[in-house]
């Protein structure tokens, strides 16, 4: 390996451990409502951009490999599995996308309840903010997608750059427009895990003409 592995590489393989769950509770739901054979009759379009993480220890997988470069493969390649299997679940029927954001928002809840076992105390949105940025795959560190525009005890708003995701999102062949609303229905779904009180709406702002987002959480 080029350098030493940190904390923030263990973190980020996590994240991409995160993303291929979802994928993988997209298709559980699709094959719940459908059946296993629909289902993998929908899927053959999809089996060249597919891909799952590799089992084993992150530094041996690594190996001799620029840790950056590796992981930022990582990223480009699980995201364009997820929105490659998405794409090819939208062809099950018009209830499809309503299927997908219901699997994710159960993911995102999933996810929350399977983190917060510890009982961590504090402020719900304060505790929030560390499960989104500890969970939620934006793009490598260095990319700088997400940022907290607003913090308090009673509103959390998370701007995001979803630019990053964009190309990703190309190559497995789904719309922008049905990857922005499941990764809202995943991020509500992840505060609601955590805390149903909260509440989470997702409206787009674009930045100089790039896809971006604000994620507003509000505690009732």
């Amino acid at each position: 390996m080029s350098q030493v592995l940190g904390p923030i590489h263990y973190l980020m393989w996590n994240k991409i451990a995160l993303a291929h769950g979802w994928e993988g509770a997209c298709l559980a739901a699709a094959e719940a409502a459908w059946g296993r054979q629909r289902v993998a009759d929908l899927l053959p379009g999809a089996a060249a951009h597919r891909w799952a993480p590799p089992q084993g220890e992150l530094a041996e997988l690594i190996g001799d490999a620029s840790i950056h470069g590796w992981l930022q493969e990582a990223v480009n390649r699980v995201e364009e599995s997820l929105a490659a299997t998405v794409a090819a679940l939208l062809g099950g029927g018009a209830e499809a996308e309503s299927l997908l954001a219901g699997a994710s928002r159960a993911h995102g809840h999933e996810t929350a309840a399977a983190a917060s076992q510890d009982g961590e105390d504090g402020p719900p949105l304060a505790r929030l903010t560390g499960l989104l940025m500890s969970c939620y795959l934006d793009g490598m560190p260095c990319d700088q997608v997400s940022e907290v525009a607003e913090q308090g005890e009673a509103r959390l708003v998370v701007r995001r750059i979803l630019e990053v995701h964009r190309p990703n999102w190309e190559r497995g062949g789904a719309p922008a427009a049905t990857m922005v609303a499941l990764q809202g229905a995943w991020s509500g779904g992840l505060a609601g895990g955590l805390d149903l009180r909260i509440a989470h709406t997702r409206e787009l702002q674009p930045v100089a003409g790039m896809l971006a987002c604000n994620d507003t959480f509000t505690l009732d």
